[in-house]
């Protein structure tokens, strides 16, 4: 896929958009005249002065993906492009203090320049439930207002953070007003990369706070646990979680030392690491004979097959589970907009 730089476009009325952080990778949703757009990139910010090759390949052509991001006399890479590999160097960060980083502000600012926009009248960020209350209003007061990150000046006018599995819940509610029984709740269980988060509520968006939670465990959990297999296995080197991954959501085989692994029967042996978050998920729910539940994330294909075995219910994937927080968000950012122009 060839990467077209955005033309910045600075709207009168300002657009609407939804960002989902999360470890692995950043989704985002942005609205302007009702047309929705999405785009993704990884989660991975490195020191501009970490790139001492840059300098060299810029004589081969621009990477127009990477951008330069500036925070407060620091300046970062982050590469937008989400086709290739990432580099088997990469450390992902995976701490609850994350949303407080510098990398985490230079992959927002990162996503507000990759949308094309520049006046922002609504802006929803997601944070993991378990770290909500923690980080929530620091958030709104690190991005709401003018920001100059080296692309020109950026406004938010208004921002808005909520739960991450909100986003999915709320765009499954507003695109399936149809299946919404006041007699049924709805469990919305998002399983990222690093967190997993039950958000239950009823067909009129009034939580269940009893069966609601979040806790450590993803993507990540399963993937480690085929590295190690396959280490053990094969005595290589397979640090790169992220070729393990691309490799099963594409449905292709791993390409190691010049050789093609089938990573099917070392997925099929990792119900040892899903099954004990398939039960969290169920302590949490407690009961899932008054619910309708959904499954989202990017990550929810790992845990699908256990999850309804544990729960030994129907348990729906939501569309486009890797974008529908994002999208969720976004959708409520357009909401609260047209609620403000009344």
């Amino acid at each position: 896929m060839i990467f077209h730089e955005p033309t910045l476009t600075l709207s009168p009325a300002g657009v609407a958009m939804g960002i989902d952080v999360g470890y692995k990778a950043v989704k985002a949703a942005c609205a302007d005249a009702g047309r929705m757009q999405t785009f993704s990139f990884p989660s991975v910010v490195a020191p501009a002065a970490d790139a001492p090759l840059n300098s060299s390949t810029q004589l081969l052509g621009n990477r127009k993906s990477e951008l330069e991001i500036k925070i407060g006399g620091e300046a970062f890479i982050v590469d937008t492009c989400d086709t290739e590999p990432d580099s088997t160097s990469v450390v992902r960060t995976e701490l609850d203090d994350f949303p407080r980083s510098k990398e985490y502000a230079a992959l927002v600012f990162a996503a507000l320049r990759s949308s094309g926009f520049k006046r922002f009248k609504q802006l929803t960020l997601g944070l993991p439930l378990h770290t909500f209350l923690r980080h929530a209003e620091f958030l709104v007061h690190k991005f709401r207002g003018v920001h100059e990150f080296g692309h020109g000046e950026f406004v938010v006018e208004q921002l808005t953070v909520i739960p991450q599995p909100l986003g999915a819940f709320y765009a499954f509610a507003r695109n399936n007003s149809v299946r919404l029984d006041t007699r049924t709740s709805i469990a919305a269980v998002d399983i990222g990369y690093g967190t997993t988060d039950i958000f239950t509520a009823s067909a009129s968006l009034k939580p269940d706070k009893e069966r609601c939670g979040g806790f450590p465990g993803g993507a990540a959990l399963v993937l480690r646990e085929i590295a190690a297999q396959l280490q053990q296995q094969y005595q290589g080197r397979f640090s790169n979680l992220d070729r393990i991954d691309r490799a099963i959501v594409e449905n292709r085989p791993l390409v190691h030392s010049g050789a093609e692994i089938d990573l099917t029967p070392f997925l099929q042996r990792t119900q040892h690491v899903t099954t004990p978050i398939c039960k969290a998920i169920a302590n949490c729910l407690k009961t899932t004979e008054d619910l309708t539940v959904l499954a989202t994330g990017g990550a929810a294909h790992y845990y699908l097959p256990d999850l309804r075995k544990t729960l030994n219910c129907n348990v729906e994937v939501v569309e486009n589970p890797r974008f529908a927080n994002s999208i969720g968000f976004c959708q409520a950012a357009i909401d609260a907009c047209a609620r403000s122009a009344k």
